[in-house]
């Protein structure tokens, strides 16, 4: 393997068809080379359902007041072909501020890049792991974990995994047999990958849920249909399933209902309807409770409670995440400005 540090104009790189990102949830995958390069791939790589710590939109802006990359992509020579194996998103960005008319295209034609040649299969997996399983973009946790066990059929076993990605094979067991569990019991039925769908998958595979499901008559099908109906709420509610089972009542009401239904019956909380109560109200009420509780002796203790908060800080985190970029920081500042 030698690599090469230059400029490349963009229009001699193809994108990688191969990318997890890209490969395992393409549902233009029979389209011709030329469909995949100029329509199919860009649009997967402009995704904004995508979850990221920053979207295209922001890359994209940090981009252009940069006027360049900080990091350079990675491109290998495949016969008379060069192939981005990394920075696929950045120069997706390059070409689409180069066909831009009120862009300079002169400053887009070319990208900064790492040339590789003559790079093994093996050491192409190695270096798309070490880049998107530890590195500064990781994969959606789907692909990534379909590109681990497309690893574990062929190239590498799980101590080269673990050598190359550093103290995560648990983790990373657990998150492939999440993505078989998935496929064989959610994909093939729905036929939809879900990134948040496959986070419930994740949390059964991490919790034995199945095996605790088999003891109430119930099995993974069933799971993949609760997942699919919406009836966990959010992927955390999931560990308080075998409580749910083996309480007959509890059971009836998720069954027949959802988790908001059969939880109160697993904690002895008295229901109260506060649909009425404004969420503005509601949320000025909790939050002054929870800086209370500061002042509380061992509240901590309560481990309901902290059960709670923990649903509580977990959807607080998925609204926020759902929030475009911009107006998390708007907000954010604000904070800082007042604090």
């Amino acid at each position: 393997m030698s690599k090469l540090h230059k400029e490349i104009p963009i229009n001699d790189i193809k994108f990688d068809s191969k990318n997890p990102r890209i490969k395992y949830v393409n549902p233009w995958a029979e389209g011709s080379d030329e469909q995949m390069q100029t329509q199919a791939i860009p649009s997967l790589l402009k995704d904004p359902s995508e979850s990221s710590k920053y979207s295209y939109g922001s890359l994209k802006a940090s981009i252009k007041a940069a006027s360049t990359i900080v990091n350079p992509i990675w491109v290998k020579k495949v016969d008379n072909d060069l192939v981005c194996i990394e920075g696929n998103t950045r120069l997706c960005i390059y070409k689409e501020l180069y066909e831009d008319p009120n862009e300079d295209s002169e400053m887009w034609e070319k990208i900064p890049a790492i040339l590789y040649e003559n790079l093994s299969s093996e050491e192409e997996h190695k270096l798309k792991l070490t880049a998107h399983v530890v590195g500064t973009r990781e994969w959606t946790p789907y692909s990534r974990a379909c590109y681990v066990n497309e690893l574990l059929e062929g190239t590498f076993s799980w101590d080269q995994i673990v050598d190359i990605v550093g103290g995560r094979r648990n983790q990373l067991a657990n998150l492939a047999q999440a993505q078989a569990d998935f496929d064989k019991y959610y994909f093939k039925k729905y036929d939809e990958v879900d990134e948040k769908k496959f986070s419930y998958f994740i949390e059964a595979t991490e919790k034995n849920l199945f095996e605790k499901m088999k003891e109430y008559g119930f099995e993974e099908k069933d799971y993949a249909d609760w997942v699919y109906k919406g009836k966990f709420k959010r992927a955390i509610n999931t560990r308080y399933l075998p409580k749910i089972l083996a309480n007959e009542e509890a059971k009836s009401a998720f069954i027949n209902g959802d988790f908001d239904d059969a939880y109160p019956l697993i904690v002895g909380e008295p229901v109260r309807d506060l649909s009425s109560v404004p969420i503005n109200s509601l949320v000025s009420e909790v939050l002054k409770r929870i800086d209370n509780l500061r002042d509380e002796d061992n509240f901590y203790e309560d481990e309901d409670l902290i059960r709670k908060l923990v649903l509580l800080s977990s959807s607080v985190r998925e609204v926020l995440v759902s929030l475009p970029d911009e107006e998390l920081e708007k907000y954010f500042a604000t904070n800082a400005d007042n604090s």
